[in-house]
């Protein structure tokens, strides 16, 4: 998993994928 986050972060997803974290932690 944490070669998909750091490859994901190269693209500029890995901020999207932090704010759907984010918003799942408030939720929860």
């Amino acid at each position: 998993m944490v070669s998909k986050n750091t490859a994901k972060e190269k693209k500029g997803g890995g901020v999207r994928e932090k704010q759907r974290a984010e918003e799942k932690s408030e939720q929860m």
